[in-house]
């Protein structure tokens, strides 16, 4: 199996954050056992970075495409896409 860049996280509002920055979210793959889901983002030149700053508070969103994001990715989520 080939080892990839790609970035895996379950945390809900990183993701949201990560879209509204414009990374690239691959894929969902959802838990069959249980309501968690991990969110799959291709590595780009500017994942880290976003990731690093978020997680140190450094990001701040326009509110409407954050709300906006919040409501297409929950969206996906039950929608199975």
């Amino acid at each position: 199996m080939e080892k990839t860049n790609d970035f895996h996280t379950s945390e809900y509002y990183l993701a949201i954050t990560l879209l509204v920055l414009k990374e690239n979210l691959i894929i969902i793959e959802k838990n069959n056992y249980s309501n968690r889901a991990t969110f799959i983002f291709k590595q780009s030149s500017t994942l880290d970075r976003n990731i690093d700053d978020y997680r140190k508070g450094k990001i701040l969103v326009e509110p409407q495409t954050l709300f906006m994001q919040h409501k297409l990715l929950k969206g996906r989520l039950y929608n199975n896409h």
